[in-house]
């Protein structure tokens, strides 16, 4: 069982900020390609499982991973995993062409084939992705900060394995809170994000940050939950309820302090205006929840419309 702590950097600003934190523990840097397979008739995503052959630096090294029974929750991920060496070479044909994977000598390839019942028409390739690792060693752990290269987007996140997970969490999370560095928990595991074709919430493209911000208008994009005084909290209200006009309101007049930072450039935010609301449109909307330092679960929904989108906290 693989268990690692995964936190989600926001943008390439908040990632070049941690690397240049951690320049002094530095201890190398892997460019990875990652492929991925399944059986011809979905035997091993029909499982919740997928065998991956990562390629670092080139092809100075090949492993390949049979993953299966994954969990991510509040930022810890938890996997079923086991690893072997593949020679790069054959590896790479295997890329070329999945049915070579029959003739492939590994125990991984063996137990896909024979644990899920791979059938006689073989493996399929799903495709990949590109992903810049930075290793670090810190405070006795061992810091993995990504850089994933999607088709749409680029991801930035913070990984580190450990047997003591929610210790190793909080540690982290101070190291970035007292040095200014925003995240969140991980909602999804990186081949999730390959296979949903669509950035995780922070992030919808290269060009446009989606994230709870202190300025409400920004480049055409509207972010809600910032503070200000009353005039601006009214405007930003007015020009939600214009463009999501069947958003309906329950109630918003609760203060909460000792929220966590989630999308911007400070450690923390004092009070926030909470807002409970119910979306009854159809527009294009994704829920989350993450949980404030005060230990209290927090959820928020995103609604995009066109060029306009709104955080809103659901309590």
């Amino acid at each position: 069982m693989e268990v690692e702590v995964k936190l989600r950097i926001p943008d390439p600003e908040t990632h070049q900020a941690l690397l240049s934190l951690l320049a002094p523990f530095h201890v190398t840097t892997h460019r990875q390609h990652n492929a991925f397979f399944d059986g011809a008739a979905g035997e091993l995503s029909s499982r919740a499982a997928v065998l991956r052959l990562r390629f670092y630096d080139g092809d100075s090294k090949c492993v390949a991973s049979l993953k299966a029974k994954s969990t991510l929750v509040n930022g810890i991920s938890r996997v079923e995993e086991d690893e072997e060496e593949i020679d790069p070479q054959a590896g790479r044909a295997c890329v070329f062409d999945p049915n070579e994977l029959r003739a492939v000598d590994l125990r991984v390839v063996k137990r896909a084939r024979e644990e899920f019942q791979v059938g006689e028409r073989g493996f399929v390739g799903l495709g990949g992705f590109d992903n810049v690792r930075g290793v670090y060693e810190w405070e006795g752990l061992n810091l993995e900060v990504d850089e994933t290269i999607y088709d749409f987007g680029t991801c930035y996140e913070v990984e580190c394995e450990s047997i003591e997970p929610e210790k190793a969490k909080d540690t982290i999370q101070q190291l970035l809170r007292e040095n200014g560095i925003c995240f969140s928990d991980s909602v999804a595991s990186k081949f999730a994000i390959f296979r949903s074709g669509k950035m995780p919430y922070y992030v919808r493209d290269s060009n446009a940050e989606i994230g709870i911000r202190e300025n409400m208008m920004h480049g055409g994009f509207g972010y809600i939950m910032t503070s200000g005084s009353l005039l601006i909290l009214i405007w930003q209200w007015l020009l939600v309820l214009t463009t999501f006009p069947s958003l309906v309101l329950v109630h918003s007049t609760q203060l909460v302090s000792g929220w966590p930072c989630v999308a911007s450039g400070y450690k923390a935010w004092p009070s926030r205006l909470i807002i409970t609301a119910m979306l009854t449109g159809s527009y294009l909307s994704e829920h989350h929840s993450f949980i404030t330092q005060a230990g209290a679960a927090a959820h928020f929904v995103i609604l995009t419309k066109g060029a306009f989108m709104a955080i809103v906290n659901t309590g």
